[in-house]
């Protein structure tokens, strides 16, 4: 899970830091290769591809940035879905026998999600399902149960969603809603705790076996995640 929360650390970068791979966090990872990156003409998301060789897992990563406008989202889930659409593939060609990870943080959690809900359809014969995996931290419900039941019963490799107990964000939208989480396998983790995190394991629904709170220190709850700050 550190793995991938330098992953999704490094998605805050700027592009040139990505695509160079010269960041605080990308040197966490020195084994990934970069291949291809995209903003959004509103900076209000971005997204990057590449290969770790250590793993040999292809990895996305979608950001959301801290500028731009949320009324335009449509805009840019067609921007960041065109994008992986047409890297991705080319990413699978060109490394064979790779997995492919999603990852990603908050609601670039949601949109790594939604990429790989969209990747069963494009990929389908060129990488097994079972080799696809999700990989999130501090991510909000995406869908209603119907969406969870479909990827749940996709057949991904791995769905592991990672929560600091004390982050609000996991407990959005409320499940009172219609709003289910993907994935049974719930990791929650406590900042407060020695050692820190204590990582647990939650079970399907998480809040029925893991202590769930509401903190004072909000921030830090939701920005920080397996000792990265996301």
């Amino acid at each position: 899970m550190q793995t991938f929360a330098s992953y999704a650390a490094a998605a805050y970068s700027d592009i040139p830091s990505i695509n160079a791979w010269k960041c605080t966090p990308c040197a966490l990872n020195p084994n990934f290769r970069p291949l291809q990156s995209v903003q959004d003409p509103t900076n209000l998301e971005q997204v990057f591809v590449g290969a770790d060789d250590a793993r040999r897992t292809v990895v996305v990563s979608p950001s959301y940035l801290p500028t731009g406008s949320v009324s335009r989202g449509g805009e840019v889930c067609d921007t960041v879905q065109s994008f992986v659409q047409q890297a991705l593939p080319d990413a699978v060609e060109a490394n064979p026998g790779y997995s492919v990870s999603f990852t990603r943080h908050s609601l670039g959690g949601a949109s790594a999600t939604l990429a790989a809900a969209d990747a069963f359809e494009y990929l389908n014969g060129t990488v097994s399902t079972s080799d696809l995996h999700l990989i999130t931290v501090g991510c909000p419900r995406v869908g209603d149960a119907n969406f969870a039941s479909y990827m749940d019963q996709a057949g991904l490799g791995d769905i592991w969603r990672s929560a600091n107990l004390g982050d609000t964000v996991p407990k959005v939208p409320p499940m009172g809603l219609g709003y289910v989480h993907v994935g049974g396998s719930s990791v929650g983790l406590d900042l407060t705790a020695l050692p820190v995190g204590n990582p647990q394991f939650c079970g399907p629904v998480g809040s029925g076996t893991c202590a769930w709170f509401d903190s004072p220190n909000a921030l830090a709850e939701h920005s920080t995640y397996h000792g990265r700050h996301v």
